[in-house]
């Protein structure tokens, strides 16, 4: 390295070379996220070569440590805003796939890597389109996830739908329905979370998200009536943006106990 430029095609060239040792590779990936942090002045021109070596390792490695500092970086080259255009039109299928399969993953480290990776694609719309269909995984991966790696995914969800994308719409309008478990999670704090993804995706004017969001309404109307003040209003704000404002303790009572009476 010289003054604020790593020599990234040596980097590059080292990290495809076979049989690194797992610490030489996690080495070598640290050092490529020094470069996209400090913003390297040549980090932008040398992606060409850096990005498949770090791809492929999310792809193959199966080291932890290996796995999870390639996911770090490759969120790194993500979040770079001067390397967006270059990065969309090199992002493997596989490794979409790959980060979607991360989100199951027996390794807590792994599944935040994973999660928060996918929180940086749903910031940019070219890149959200890319990871559409892992993004929307989340909600049926909630539950093997530790309680801050759910809120984190969440966030994600809900910077997605706000992205306004329609292929995200799309790929979320068919896990939707997962979300059903977290609604009933003891954690407040994910209660109330997922409440806002349902709200913004009923918000959404998307029609098939707006119905995704329509059948987990006994599950809201059970919050709206039994929840404690925060969640009260978090399912409020998800029954007006279906267009059931004004929506009492006594209905949601009523219908909550008609819903338990169709399931005996």
């Amino acid at each position: 390295m010289e003054g604020n430029s790593f020599n990234l095609r040596g980097i590059g060239e080292f990290l495809s070379f076979p049989g690194l040792h797992p610490n030489l590779q996690c080495a070598a990936l640290q050092l490529l996220e020094h470069a996209a942090e400090w913003q390297s002045t040549n980090f932008t021109e040398c992606i060409s070569v850096t990005f498949g070596p770090v791809a492929n390792l999310v792809l193959d490695s199966r080291e932890i440590q290996v796995r999870c500092a390639a996911l770090d970086t490759l969120r790194l080259f993500l979040e770079s805003p001067r390397a967006t255009d270059i990065v969309k039109s090199m992002i493997p299928r596989g490794v979409v796939d790959a980060v979607s399969k991360d989100l199951d993953f027996p390794e807590p480290h792994v599944q935040l890597a994973s999660v928060e990776l996918l929180e940086v694609a749903a910031q940019s719309e070219e890149i959200l389109i890319e990871f559409a269909t892992a993004a929307s995984h989340i909600s049926s991966a909630l539950p093997s996830m530790p309680i801050a790696t759910q809120v984190t995914a969440l966030r994600a969800l809900e910077t997605g739908v706000r992205a306004n994308i329609h292929e995200f719409f799309k790929a979320l309008a068919d896990e939707l329905h997962h979300l059903k478990k977290p609604l009933s999670s003891p954690d407040a704090t994910i209660q109330i979370a997922t409440l806002k993804v349902l709200e913004d995706s009923a918000q959404s004017k998307d029609p098939d998200l707006f119905r995704a969001v329509q059948t987990l309404l006994p599950d809201v109307k059970y919050i709206l009536l039994f929840g404690k003040t925060d969640l009260h209003s978090a399912a409020s704000r998800v029954m007006e943006a279906l267009g059931v404002g004004g929506y009492s303790d006594r209905q949601a009572s009523w219908s909550v106990g008609q819903e338990s009476d169709r399931n005996v």
